[in-house]
């Protein structure tokens, strides 16, 4: 199984990830500190990260474009976010109603490297 690590503070909504490793046959490693998960990604080599945009600043965002497949997801309130997560290099930005919506077909996307139909 692809395992994916995912940076999501919000227990409630990290929970998700349960359904979706169902759904797509991925493992999730859920972590709610960015320097651990940071250190996780660098020391590990995960398939890909997917990340809660809205907790990022753009200093942090630079530093994870580099060697993996990235796909962020941002409150629709947090529009900015995401055009600096474009222009840091993130390869998917979309917002988080879209990514619980679409979840599943977004994450094999991701996994395959392909461009995500957002």
């Amino acid at each position: 199984m692809p395992i994916v690590f995912v940076f999501e503070p919000d227990l409630i909504f990290a929970s998700k990830f349960e359904g979706f490793s169902r759904l797509t046959g991925t493992d999730f490693k859920i972590f709610s500190g960015f320097d651990e998960f940071t250190q996780a990604a660098r020391e590990n080599m995960p398939k890909a990260l997917i990340l809660n945009l809205d907790l990022m600043d753009s200093e942090r965002l630079i530093n994870l474009t580099h060697g993996y497949h990235v796909l962020g997801y941002y409150s629709h309130i947090n529009s900015n976010i995401a055009r600096d997560a474009k222009q840091m290099g993130i390869d998917y930005v979309v917002a988080r109603r879209a990514f619980v919506l679409n979840a599943p077909s977004l994450i094999n996307q991701l996994l395959d490297f392909k461009t995500l139909a957002l």
